[in-house]
C-alpha cells in the first residue's frame, strides 16, 4: 500500500518535491497512517510553512512530526516538553538549506519515544550492564579501566532507576551491584564452611 501511497503523492504537484517525499517515506515506514493524513497536514498552511521553513532555513535545527492520539500528523520545530505519543524527528547536522541532493548528508532522523526514560532503563539494564560487565568483553583492558567502566555503568543504572522512581512519585533504592549472584554466593559459603566469601558483593550490599 505504501507504493500506491507514494504514487498518489508523486502525481500531486506539491509532493513531487523529493524532500517532502523523503520525509513522507520515512514516516510511512515508522508510523501507521493513511495518505490522506499527510495530505491534510500539507494542506494546512501553517503546517506546510513550518516544514518548508525547516527545509530552507538553516536556523531551524530540528523538525518533529507527531501522529496525535486523534490520528492527525502535526509538525513542530521544537521538542515537546511532554509526549504521550511517538514522534519522528529530522535533525539538521549541517547549517545549510536542505536540497534533494544533500538531504541524506544533512539530516539525521529517527523516532522519539513517548517514554524515553523507560526505554533508557531497558537499554541500560538489558544492553549496557551485560555488555560492559561481561569479563569476555574486557580482554586487553587494564584492570583499573575494567573496574572504572563497570562502576560508571552501575552508577548510570542506579541513577536511571532512582530518577524513574522520582518521576513516578516513589523512592526506589537500587539493588546492590551483583545481587543477582547472591544465591550462588550463598551456596559457595555453605559448601566452603564460610571460607569462600565474595567480598565485592559483601561491600556492595553494605
Amino acid at each position: 500500500s505504501n507504493k500506491m501511497s507514494s504514487a498518489t503523492l508523486e502525481d500531486d504537484a506539491v509532493e513531487s518535491d523529493p524532500r517532502l517525499l523523503f520525509i513522507y517515506t520515512y514516516l510511512t515506514k515508522t508510523t501507521k497512517f493513511k495518505v490522506d493524513k499527510w495530505q491534510k497536514m500539507m494542506n494546512t498552511e501553517m503546517y506546510k510553512t513550518m516544514i518548508m521553513d525547516f527545509l530552507e532555513k538553516p536556523q531551524h535545527s530540528v523538525l518533529l512530526v507527531t501522529l496525535t492520539s486523534a490520528g492527525t500528523l502535526v509538525p513542530s520545530l521544537t521538542f515537546p516538553t511532554t509526549g504521550k505519543t511517538k514522534s519522528s524527528y529530522f535533525a539538521r547536522v549541517k547549517p545549510e538549506p536542505i536540497t534533494p541532493e544533500n538531504i541524506r548528508k544533512c539530516l539525521i532522523f529517527g523516532d522519539v519515544s513517548p517514554k524515553p526514560l523507560e526505554d533508557l532503563a531497558v537499554l541500560v539494564e538489558e544492553v549496557f550492564v551485560p555488555v560492559f560487565c561481561n569479563p569476555a568483553n574486557h580482554k586487553g583492558w587494564p584492570a583499573v579501566v575494567v573496574e572504572d567502566v563497570k562502576r560508571h555503568v552501575i552508577e548510570l543504572k542506579n541513577t536511571v532507576y532512582k530518577v524513574r522512581g522520582q518521576i513516578n512519585g516513589q523512592t526506589l533504592l537500587p539493588m546492590p551491584d551483583g545481587v543477582f549472584k547472591v544465591h550462588q554466593v550463598e551456596q559457595r559459603i555453605i559448601e566452603s564452611n564460610g571460607e569462600d566469601v565474595d567480598l565485592q558483593l559483601k561491600s556492595a550490599i553494605e
